[in-house]
């Protein structure tokens, strides 16, 4: 009986490991499907591919939250090398990344599941300038680092400092009814 008990409770584990692992597709999808500057709360890549997905440089570590948790009025970009960027999960991971070349641009992941989407799926390889508006290529981007290690796409060093100087006018910009 004892048996029956542990074999089941193995098979249960690897079921819910595949499910697991599948799941990060499905939720690479989605983000893929529509602009999103930000990942939805709790937004990770999978697991079980041996490295880690949520990698911490050492200033993100220590960086304190803000008492009146609006992250938004901390959010001073580091401009970070495309290498060290997974693209596919828009994250800085603080090391050297996989380089995928398409059509004589590199790009990079953290996976091989990653490297395969970015070769493949041609709106991976974009994302939008939240200054400009504009589409960017990913490979030719200028890159910055949130302190949670979230990396955002600009067409200039210039955007780049334009976010940088107020997040919070760029992530929750205001509409004014005519």
């Amino acid at each position: 009986m004892c048996k029956k008990f542990l074999l089941g409770a193995a098979a249960f584990s690897v079921i819910t490991l595949f499910a697991s692992v599948g799941y990060a597709c499905d939720e690479h999808k989605a983000q893929n499907a529509a602009v999103n500057l930000e990942p939805a709360a709790g937004e990770e890549h999978g697991t079980g591919d041996g490295h880690n997905h949520n990698a911490q440089s050492p200033e993100s570590e220590s960086a304190p939250a803000n008492a009146d948790g609006d992250h938004h009025e901390s959010l001073a970009l580091k401009q970070v090398e495309a290498k060290q960027v997974c693209m596919m999960n828009n994250k800085f991971m603080g090391v050297e990344q996989i380089s995928i070349e398409v059509d004589g641009k590199t790009y990079y992941g953290c996976c091989p599941m990653c490297k395969e989407r970015l070769k493949n799926e041609a709106a991976a390889r974009q994302a939008v300038d939240p200054i400009s508006g504009n589409t960017v290529d990913k490979a030719a981007a200028v890159i910055g680092a949130a302190p949670d290690n979230t990396v955002y796409y600009f067409e200039s060093e210039e955007n780049l400092q334009k976010f940088s100087s107020d997040p919070s006018r760029y992530l929750n910009p205001v509409t004014v009814e005519p």
